[in-house]
């Protein structure tokens, strides 16, 4: 039942892209397919039918391309079939179709590519994406995208085979459901036709992409035996005898498959060829697996011979055994205990304990549901785990738990259909009563779980949505769900209790790091231990890591270890255990992909300030936004935790979130990145300059150049609000002024210094002042929990190298 091959319904374009016409890219710079991002400009073609960056825009439709999957690797548009290159080049572009429309990490793209990885894959990838782009051709290589965690396909649904198949299968089925065998035959003979031999045939893959492509198969083998059920029932068993046959044999394990073999033979007045069907498949199961046919062909092979026996013809009552008919749920279901294992080391958090288990009081008026929010790593799980295991004794009805996976770098969410369907099973329900729907399956597991005193744990939820239907029915249920989202939705709606884990204090992280090596390993060497639970900074994860890698080598000292951290540069190396689930950097690529496109590039721009916070004001000209639009983008980032904001207006990072927000900077390119630190310190040096002015009127006929694009300050309007500016901002306007001289801003290097020299003058007192030529390193790593940019060769201040007069006023800033 292999399908026929899809023809193109690409046409060929006669017209030019404007986005190839100088003019146009004059006006309107395009940036939308570089190898460093989509926020920036994007230029739109208005002439060419087919643009993807035109249909995009809203523009006129055109032609599309067409990826095909089910079979041999293939894509088609502009009228013919797109050569796409070298084999691995070939294999990225069929682990992007595969996951179209959602961004896939480098980390997902080598399982997908390579069995044995290259020595740098990154680059190889970076070429491949490249050389895909060249292949789309310049109307369509918008379609391939660059975000700060991989890369994304964009597609329409409806070019692609493998989601055609997908549609038609699932409609297909639900049709045989509804008891319309006709519509069912013939929306799964659609889906077959889409097939042209094996998924991704001929294509050197890797085990990611194997995976995928037994996935497809095996999907394949389902519809195929719906298809069979379906002809069964509208009485055409004969056509389907053949193909069944030559399934049977390829597939000799599949019971199903066998049953409707027998079920058309039979039905077909072919009744000793239907039991020797039954005889030839019982002997391959013994003699492969050592075991009998399943209940159900049992069933169906004494049926056939009841019916032989009496003589009598092919019975209609004979197909439902084979045909799914729902059953009940267990007599005695085993009362559900889902808990993974208690965290053996989980220490301190005994406020958080308490909050959780105050609401154990209301059980019995409501469900309760308390929502553990926080970071990544930072012990969500353990702290929800450590206080289940605590409390079994009060849900005596059972345990239920599901990872819902909302933050995985490297795998999708968990649907609610498939939570519910685990859930449904725990609880007693057979898989083929399980109804269709999510509706009715949320339905009947709050029916199963009404009256009940249960526990249901659902640990890494990605938002409301995929929550609410997971929430049971009985007012003596209480649930507990982890995120790095604060799941407003819930509290609002729910009433759910939030409780945010902050990172742990010192006491806690060093008793958790002597839980793990031991308290005479940290005596021995004090010093060093201290220095590791700063670099950590009272992550949990990242105190695990640092844990493990020394426990694995407990003759050698801390220093080594002490040594890799306290290089900015190796930090986020030395906190990877070679695993995704003990890596900060793999932790931390699981929030950013969880963020749109543009927050993303935002939490980036952050990780350049070189201060160690930023007001709101501040925010708003790094990003060159207004601050109202600003403040949209940092609460979303707030959500996520990974910005916290400690003051009303005021913003901070983790140090190791922030370490890595720099480093994604660095798949960008530079000029973005050193346009949005110019407009964060021209920020500085405008409203700097204006108190300035405000606390001596004798510079107020002074002028200031304008800042830079976007970088708008907003400027005290008394003496008293600028002295309180200075005094907030000090630290930062350090910073920026350092900043300025490394990166050769002499201007504004001079207008800061200036404006410090003003308040100095007021007899206001700094930790360092006029460092525009030359600032100490230690000095500027003290500013910043980020390691400063590589400074350019400082001049020493002697009279000889003094500035020029401030502009406008005839005296040195000095």
């Amino acid at each position: 039942m292999v399908g026929r091959p899809r023809g193109s319904a690409a046409a060929e374009s006669s017209s030019a892209c404007d986005a190839s016409r100088p003019e146009a890219a004059q006006s309107r710079p395009e940036a939308a397919h570089n190898d460093h991002g989509e926020i920036s400009a994007v230029l739109f073609c208005e002439k060419q039918p087919g643009c993807f960056r035109c249909r995009q825009a809203g523009g006129r439709p055109g032609d599309r391309m067409e990826f095909h999957v089910l079979g041999p690797l293939r894509v088609s548009g502009g009228g013919g079939m797109l050569a796409l290159g070298g084999p691995r080049q070939r294999a990225v572009l069929a682990a992007l179709v595969l996951r179209a429309n959602e961004t896939v990490t480098p980390h997902y793209l080598a399982k997908a590519v390579w069995d044995t990885e290259p020595a740098s894959p990154r680059t190889n990838l970076r070429t491949y994406v490249s050389g895909l782009r060249k292949s789309f051709g310049e109307a369509e290589a918008g379609r391939l995208v660059t975000r700060a965690d991989g890369y994304l396909l964009r597609t329409d649904p409806a070019e692609l085979d493998f989601q055609q198949f997908n549609r038609f299968a699932a409609d297909g089925e639900e049709a045989l459901r509804q008891g319309e065998p006709e519509r069912a035959a013939e929306l799964l003979r659609r889906a077959l036709d889409l097939w042209r031999g094996e998924p991704l045939e001929g294509l050197a893959t890797g085990p990611l992409l194997r995976a995928e492509s037994e996935r497809l198969t095996e999907r394949h083998l389902v519809a195929v035996a719906q298809h069979a059920r379906a002809l069964i029932r509208l009485q055409r068993h004969t056509a389907v005898i053949s193909d069944l046959t030559a399934l049977v044999r390829q597939h000799p394990l599949r019971e199903e498959l066998l049953g409707l073999l027998m079920l058309a033979l039979y039905r077909g007045g072919r009744i000793p060829e239907a039991l020797q069907a039954f005889q030839d498949g019982r002997r391959e199961l013994i003699d492969r697996l050592g075991t009998e046919p399943g209940a159900e062909l049992q069933q169906l092979h004494q049926r056939l011979l009841t019916a032989t026996t009496a003589g009598g013809g092919p019975e209609p009552g004979i197909g439902p055994s084979v045909e799914h008919r729902p059953a009940p749920r267990r007599a005695h279901p085993a009362v559900p205990r889902q808990l993974p294992l208690t965290p053996r080391l989980f220490t301190g958090r005994c406020g958080e304990l308490a909050v959780l288990t105050q609401g154990l009081a209301a059980l019995g008026d409501a469900v309760v549901i308390s929502v553990i929010a926080g970071s990544g790593g930072i012990g969500k799980t353990w702290l929800a785990l450590h206080w289940a295991h605590r409390h079994t004794d009060r849900f005596p009805d059972g345990q239920l738990y599901v990872d819902l996976r909302g933050f995985d770098s490297d795998a999708e969410p968990t649907s609610p259909e498939s939570a519910l369907r685990g859930f449904l099973d725990a609880l007693g329900v057979e898989p083929d009563a399980v109804p269709a729907g999510l509706e009715a399956q949320a339905a009947l597991y709050r029916s199963l779980t009404a009256g009940k005193r249960m526990l249901v744990v659902l640990d890494s939820a990605r938002d409301t949505e995929q929550v609410l239907p997971l929430l049971p029915g009985g007012s003596s249920c209480m649930v507990l769900i982890t995120s790095r989202h604060q799941l407003g939705g819930l509290v609002t709606t729910h009433g759910a209790l939030p409780l945010v884990l902050d990172p742990l204090g010192e006491a806690e992280a060093h008793a958790l790091l002597a839980r793990h090596l031991g308290q005479e390993r940290l005596y021995a060497e004090p010093g060093t231990a201290g220095e590791l639970l700063s670099h950590c900074g009272g992550s949990p994860l990242a105190l695990g890591i640092v844990a493990a890698r020394a426990a694995a080598h407990p003759a050698r000292p801390l220093t080594g270890l002490a040594r890799e951290l306290r290089n900015h540069a190796t930090r986020l190396d030395a906190l990877d255990a070679g695993e995704a689930c003990a890596s900060i950097r793999t932790v931390l690529a699981g929030s950013l992909r969880s963020l749109k496109p543009e927050t993303a590039w935002l939490f980036t721009l952050l990780g350049l300030v070189p201060g160690p916070d930023i007001s709101l004001s501040a925010a708003a000209g790094l990003f060159g936004l207004p601050a109202t639009r600003a403040r949209l983008f940092l609460r979303e980032l707030e959500d996520m935790h990974l910005i916290r904001q400690y003051h009303p207006g005021r913003y901070t990072l983790h140090g190791l979130v922030r370490l890595y927000a720099a480093e994604r900077a660095d798949d960008h390119p530079e000029w973005e990145c050193a346009a949005a630190l110019r407009r964060l310190v021209d920020f500085y040096a405008q409203t700097a300059s204006t108190g300035a002015r405000l606390l001596d009127p004798r510079h107020s006929h002074a002028t200031v150049p304008r800042p830079a694009a976007g970088g708008e300050p907003t400027p005290p309007d008394t003496a008293s609000e600028a002295l309180a500016w200075f005094h907030t901002e000090r630290r930062c306007l350090l910073a920026a002024q350092h900043t300025a001289v490394e990166r050769g801003w002499d201007i504004v290097a001079r207008q800061l210094s200036w404006a410090m020299d003003v308040l100095h003058s007021r007899g206001q007192t700094w930790d360092a002042r006029h460092t525009v030529t030359a600032v100490p390193s230690a000095a500027a790593a003290s500013l910043s929990l980020c390691p400063p940019a590589p400074a350019r060769a400082a001049t020493p201040r002697t009279p000889a190298h003094r500035p020029p007069p401030w502009p406008g006023t005839g005296r040195s800033p000095w």
